[in-house]
């Protein structure tokens, strides 16, 4: 008989977000070994149809994780004027008037106060819904929880400590609690429950290092383990019809898709000021150029290749489904990539990257921060995926990436399109289906009560 594994993920398929992508791959591969079973969010706000094949097979889904709060939050931060917005403009902004200083803290303390009630309501509205149908708790041998938001795993400790049966437990963190993205004050209410989590889970589970702070991982006690997103091969079989770009098309194409939240966190002016510099050079035709932009912050994109004076080559999609999403991208040339590497050994590894090795494009990623050696570098350079720029290092990066537009854009004027000569061996690593063996291989431990450490 298969085991039965529990997955509680608030972000689950059909959503329309990147942190849904995760586990909606993962137990896709999951489910051909072990029942699998789903516990997430009621309502999907954003829907979106392409992560439907992945979740076909799971054996039940429960679409109980409900929050009045948490959905008037997700949406205001959807909203032209939203608190998202408003927050992302003011810290763009260089002034420092003791006024705004005050608004970004009023404004801080308000989400802060907004994400820990709203966690708190879905794991209250959860634990009811769980208490009148016990014979699902009862049903489990593993429980994986992923981070964020913290509720899941709220609910994973506490379904572990209601179980008749002795339910082993993997936190994942997809995201850090204490990640310097998250607003300051949510970082010190919850350092106290990141040691909770790590010392009580049978195995801990991180996208990144520094996904789990120095502190916590004292709790770990050698069950650590470094598993990366990935990509899934079977999300290109949507019949793309080139995937080196328009072929014929004279206009080198660079795309950003994803969010930015703030220029402290994501910001493209090194990449802008490098191509500036070309055109200024005679390098490059600025009317053969084009940037595409695809997500909710096309206010910071903007203003951000303002500065540079380009952002008239802006095409701006919105928010778009991830189907779209992924059609900008086989039809683009070069895929850009965002990041920070602002705390040492805290790196901040977005599934944006690896969704875009999927598309076996050549991919311009810029990290800001005062680090070098980032994950991110290192991965590029490992699968040879394209050109990482650290701000750390940026008079050799700026360079090698003036260099490394120049020669894109020479290759696609005289041959109408870009070849990427990607390692297949190391992409081939970050498929979901590889990603989810090493998931397998910790639940196959756990059941035989073996740990080891990987990280």
């Amino acid at each position: 008989m298969k085991k039965r594994i529990l997955i509680v993920s608030y972000l689950f398929a059909p959503e329309n977000a990147i942190g849904a992508v995760r586990w909606s791959k993962i137990s896709k591969y999951l489910s051909q070994y072990y029942d699998v079973s789903v516990l997430c969010a009621k309502d999907v706000l954003n829907k979106d149809t392409t992560l439907d094949e992945a979740v076909s097979n799971i054996k039940n889904i429960y679409r109980v994780m409900d929050s009045g709060i948490s959905k008037k939050v997700v949406k205001a931060f959807n909203k032209k004027k939203s608190v998202r917005d408003n927050y992302s403009h003011l810290k763009v902004d260089t002034s420092n008037s003791i006024k705004k200083r005050i608004y970004l803290f009023l404004r801080e303390v308000y989400s802060c106060m907004l994400t820990l009630i709203g966690d708190y309501e879905i794991l209250k509205r959860t634990k009811k819904y769980l208490k009148s149908n016990l014979d699902i708790i009862n049903s489990f041998d593993i429980v994986i929880s992923s981070y964020g938001p913290k509720c899941n795993h709220d609910i994973a400790f506490w379904i572990v400590n209601q179980s008749n049966n002795s339910i082993k437990w993997i936190a994942d963190f997809r995201d850090g609690m204490l990640s310097p993205i998250n607003l300051r004050l949510y970082r010190r209410f919850v350092g106290i429950k990141e040691r909770k989590y790590v010392k009580n889970a049978n195995a801990v589970t991180v996208v990144a290092k520094g996904c789990v702070s120095d502190n916590a991982k004292r709790y770990c006690n050698n069950k650590l383990y470094l598993i990366h997103n990935g990509y899934d091969k079977s999300d290109f079989t949507n019949n793309f019809n080139n995937i080196n770009g328009i072929v014929g098309n004279q206009k080198l194409t660079f795309t950003y898709t994803g969010a930015l939240f703030t220029s402290n966190d994501r910001d493209a002016s090194i990449l802008f000021e490098a191509i500036r510099s070309l055109i200024d050079e005679g390098i490059i035709n600025y009317d053969n150029i084009v940037i595409n932009y695809a997500g909710p912050d096309y206010n910071i994109f903007f203003q951000q290749a303002s500065k540079y004076m380009i952002e008239k080559k802006i095409v701006n999609y919105g928010y778009v489904s991830r189907g779209t999403s992924l059609k900008l991208q086989a039809d683009s040339d070069l895929l850009i990539h965002l990041t920070s590497y602002n705390n040492k050994n805290i790196d901040v590894l977005s599934g944006k990257l690896f969704e875009y090795m999927m598309m076996k494009k050549n991919v311009v990623s810029i990290v800001i921060g005062k680090y070098k050696d980032s994950s991110v570098k290192n991965i590029i350079e490992a699968t040879n995926l394209g050109i990482c720029c650290e701000e750390a290092n940026i008079v050799n990066d700026v360079a090698a990436l003036k260099k490394f537009i120049k020669e894109k854009y020479e290759e696609k004027m005289n041959l109408g399109t870009i070849k990427c000569n990607i390692n297949e061996v190391e992409v081939l690593k970050y498929d979901y289906e590889n990603i989810a063996q090493q998931f397998l291989n910790i639940c196959d431990e756990l059941m035989k009560g073996d740990n080891c450490s990987q990280c």
